[in-house]
């Protein structure tokens, strides 16, 4: 006997970078599939590029510039700050708090 369908009320997106059943891509696996595509050749699976050092300031620049593209967000000064680069994970939490703020949702961080 299959699985019930899943209950998918409740679940939203942010945008309309979604797969399967609208089930979110995260933020994290869309900057991963940039760094890999686009910045770095060759990276071993399961390797943080960030938190790795593999990245120099163009390529940072490169990635700053198509995440504000991508995700329709403004990256300022207090944003690019090397915490915020750590890793993917850091990163793209920023991003998606960012995201919150623009669509008018409240955050965390919001008073």
């Amino acid at each position: 006997m299959w699985p019930e369908e899943p209950n998918w009320e409740g679940w939203r997106t942010i945008d309309e970078k979604t797969i399967d059943r609208e089930v979110p891509v995260k933020t994290e696996e869309q900057i991963v599939q940039f760094i890999e595509s686009e910045l770095l050749e060759g990276v071993a699976p399961g390797i943080d590029p960030l938190a790795s050092g593999m990245l120099d300031s163009l390529a940072i620049e490169v990635l700053i510039g198509w995440l504000e593209d991508e995700f329709e967000i403004s990256l300022g000064h207090k944003d690019v700050v090397a915490e915020n680069f750590a890793s993917v994970v850091a990163l793209s939490a920023v991003v998606d708090a960012k995201r919150l703020e623009a669509s008018g949702q409240p955050t965390r961080t919001s008073k």
